[in-house]
């Protein structure tokens, strides 16, 4: 009894504006209690269900995303063939190019064709901007290549 005397008044001396509950109101705070505790296992034991259902697909495909990444980054350089085992290079290479030799040669002349297309495009860009700036007398026009520098031209001729 003595340690429950004890309790009663480090508890007044601790919550001073806690009121002492009468026993019908202990019983329904035990209730209360008791409710709150169901609801909040359901919520508990729902979140801990979506974090092992449904997490673990992205953590999987994420993890394998950084993976693929470091993975892309390595055989991208090609030049890590000389800082890791070059005879992995030379494997992965070979075991490539005979499965997929066709495919390969097909997508670099696609490659090509698309490279061509986009020198073709700045070429015709840079020919565009020599003529307008010929029609304006901007250095870089036939006067100047010519040898003729006007001497409104800033830093002259070169």
């Amino acid at each position: 009894m003595a340690e429950t005397d004890n309790y009663d008044e480090r508890r007044k001396e601790l919550y001073p504006l806690f009121p002492t509950l009468a026993p019908e109101g202990v019983d329904q705070m035990v209730e209360i209690i008791e409710t709150l505790k169901g609801k909040m296992k359901d919520v508990a034991e729902d979140a801990i269900s979506e974090v092992y259902s449904d997490l673990p697909g992205y953590i999987e495909s994420d993890a394998w995303g950084n993976f693929r990444t470091e993975l892309m980054r390595g055989f991208s350089d090609y030049g890590n063939r000389k800082v890791q085992n070059d005879y992995d290079f030379k494997t992965i290479r070979q075991e490539i190019l005979k499965e997929f030799r066709d495919e390969i040669i097909e997508d670099l002349d696609q490659d090509n064709l698309a490279r061509i297309a986009d020198l073709e495009r700045q070429l015709e860009s840079a020919r565009k901007g020599a003529k307008r700036a010929e029609l304006f007398g901007l250095p870089g026009n036939r006067q100047a290549r010519s040898g003729e520098c006007p001497a409104s031209t800033p830093g002259g001729c070169q």
